[in-house]
């Protein structure tokens, strides 16, 4: 565990990565859910860290790893305040209109909204691929009252992947809004 946090040393994170990988998304006879339940919460701060990390590929394991994991976790509601702010990072959901540094006189008019998102902070398509489904994964999975103090991260969330320039990414994203929908029904 202690390689996945070390600093400086990216190939080491990359090794300890590439284990955990091997050992909980591609082994054949995979640990049961009781024990993705028992070791998530001890290393899901690292792995969050993780999804911003400077190498693409240790990027893209650590999401591939959390997908895992929200998989086979019984209850993500714990993991909700430590992913928000990262997802938020990553995919640039803070003010996705662009407006919230500029002058009132020079905003543009209510019905001006942007329809694609030019610059994602994620470089990376599959990553971006992988974190719309995790949060899919997650509004779905999740009951909506431990949503609920998070709902206008989260529907900014769905808001950028929906205007990702990625095709496979707003399917996700649509995807995702259509789950959090369900889900809120009340």
């Amino acid at each position: 565990m202690t390689n996945i946090s070390n600093l400086e040393d990216n190939t080491k994170r990359k090794f300890a990565l590439v284990k955990l990988y091997q050992i909980f998304v591609l082994a054949k006879n995979k640990p049961t859910n009781r024990v993705y339940n028992e070791i998530f919460p001890s290393i899901q701060k690292l792995l969050y860290k993780r999804l911003s990390d400077t190498v693409e590929k240790n990027r893209e394991l650590a999401c591939l790893i959390i997908k895992e994991f929200f998989t086979k976790v019984d209850d993500l509601s714990l993991s909700i305040p430590y992913l928000i702010p990262v997802l938020v990072n990553r995919l640039n959901a803070e003010d996705l209109e662009g407006i919230d540094n500029l002058p009132e006189n020079m905003r543009p008019s209510a019905g001006q909204k942007p329809l694609v998102m030019i610059d994602p902070p994620e470089t990376s398509e599959a990553v971006r691929l992988c974190l719309a489904e995790i949060v899919t994964i997650m509004v779905s999975s999740t009951v909506f009252d431990c949503m609920r103090p998070y709902t206008q991260e989260i529907v900014n969330i769905l808001r950028a992947l929906c205007m990702d320039p990625a095709g496979q990414v707003i399917i996700e994203g649509c995807q995702g809004m259509k789950e959090f929908a369900i889900s809120g029904n009340d």
